[in-house]
């Protein structure tokens, strides 16, 4: 991984972790009603990309078709039962990655 980077994989997994928190708080922080479509738009594109990039493939296609839905205008498709599958997710891949830095 440091040849593809250019940098040690701790630094790289770190900083990967702090945006996946911070999407995710921006997913819940805008999937209640009121919340800001753009930003849930943002969000979801952000959280498929990274993931896809990593190689999280479930994490990223869970947020591939939030993001699709938020876009065809179902802003109520962020039910409880997908963000727990959200936060799920999450909580694997940072618990996988951690571990790889720890």
């Amino acid at each position: 991984m440091t040849d593809d980077l250019g940098m040690e994989p701790g630094p790289f997994i770190e900083r990967f972790l702090l945006d996946l928190v911070k999407q995710q708080a921006l997913i819940h922080a805008n999937a209640a009603p009121g919340g800001q479509t753009e930003a849930l738009l943002h969000a979801s594109h952000r959280l498929k990309s990274s993931s896809r990039t990593i190689g999280a493939e479930r994490l990223g296609q869970l947020a591939a078709t939030l993001e699709q839905l938020v876009g065809q205008g179902d802003g109520g498709c962020f039910t409880p039962e997908r963000l727990a599958e959200l936060d799920q997710e999450v909580a694997l891949l940072h618990e996988a990655l951690h571990g790889r830095i720890g």
